[in-house]
């Protein structure tokens, strides 16, 4: 599944941005999806692999990914 992301898209970004964990919040057009879906080719399923897309646009490949941590 492509995964919706807090980032606002903007090519120019990562050029100038922080090595460790850098986020765009400053408004846009279009929000970051990353990831890659199971109909994809295997070039698009890793999480550094980002597309940009609106934030209404809705599709059975594009969503959330559910994530369970364990606690000690």
């Amino acid at each position: 599944m492509w995964e919706w992301c807090l980032d606002w898209y903007d090519e120019e970004f990562y050029a100038e941005s922080p090595v460790d964990d850098p986020v765009n919040t400053t408004p846009g057009s279009f929000r970051v999806v990353r990831g890659g879906s199971w109909d994809d080719g295997d070039w698009n399923c890793r999480s550094t692999h980002r597309v940009w897309s609106a934030p209404t646009y809705f599709d059975r490949s594009l969503g959330f990914r559910v994530v369970s941590v364990s606690l000690p």
